[in-house]
């Protein structure tokens, strides 16, 4: 493109003055943008203009953490749901769009029910832990569980079995009494009889670094799990911890749709501006 426009200035109709603004164009919009662009921004090749591909990469960034801010804000009121972000950061001249889990605890909710239970302390890293279908086990703070027709321990949300300190089944026998102490212990008529499997993982860097999340309450390892050699939790029964989610409610939905309008915006102009130059050049 800023090769045709600079044909168009050997064009004996072109006034002198017309050359110095198509001049000013073109050095202004390669100078939004270097060799090192198509290199940035690999997907967007096929537009030969700097300025307009660095507008739609913002709109695309921006429609990420848009979809992002629609998911958590939609369950706000799931307990144990992990808010999820982006940072957006420059490597070697190469934006990168990184995904992250704000790993803090969620508001606790009573709810007197003798199957709700809440992982109380180590700031949001402490897990209990329940068996995918695909074997793995799964970490979740969604501690809405109920009893199966085996008498599993099982979620409420996806029925996967909550799991025991030697990663097996809890099956509970009949029983009229039933409470957990403070450190996972499970009695039945008074009788101890199973402990769950509580996690604290060791610090949120390596957390972000090999958990992936199923349905924003549910995540797995891809790599081998740091845990905290001396944890520190209480088992709370009768309570439920809330979605730590807090975008939905201090207006950045706004913020976020505010700044996609204005990259936009900023791509209309860029537009525009080529289009009145390339008329001034060719009228």
């Amino acid at each position: 493109m800023f090769t045709n426009w600079i044909n168009l200035l050997n064009k004996e109709r072109v006034k002198e003055m017309d050359k110095k603004i198509i001049l000013a164009l073109s050095f202004v919009l390669m100078g939004l943008g270097s060799t090192v662009f198509c290199e940035t921004w690999p997907n967007y090749q096929e537009i030969p203009n700097p300025a307009i591909q660095r507008s739609i990469e913002s709109m695309q960034t921006h429609q990420r953490q848009w979809n992002l801010s629609m998911l958590y804000t939609l369950n706000l009121d799931t307990p144990g749901y992990i808010e999820q972000g982006n940072y957006n950061h420059s490597v070697n001249g190469k934006l990168e769009n990184v995904p992250f889990f704000r790993f803090r605890t969620g508001t606790p909710m009573e709810t007197g029910r003798e199957m709700d239970f809440m992982v109380d302390g180590a700031s949001g890293r402490a897990f209990f832990c329940v068996r995918l279908p695909t074997g793995k086990v799964g970490y979740t703070r969604d501690g809405r569980f109920r009893l199966d027709k085996n008498r599993r321990v099982v979620m409420m949300a996806g029925g996967f079995p909550v799991l025991n300190e030697g990663e097996q089944d809890i099956v509970l026998p009949p029983g009229t009494d039933f409470s957990v102490s403070k450190s996972g212990l499970i009695f039945v008529n008074n009788s101890a009889v199973d402990k769950f499997k509580i996690v604290v993982f060791n610090n949120d860097k390596s957390m972000n670094k090999f958990l992936q999340t199923i349905n924003g309450t549910i995540l797995y390892a891809v790599a081998t799990p740091e845990y905290d050699p001396e944890p520190s939790y209480a088992v709370r029964q009768g309570y439920l911890e809330g979605s730590n989610v807090y975008k939905g409610t201090i207006g950045d939905m706004m913020f976020i749709k505010y700044a996609n309008e204005g990259s936009a915006k900023v791509a209309r102009s860029h537009i525009k501006t080529m289009n009145s130059a390339i008329q001034m050049a060719n009228p």
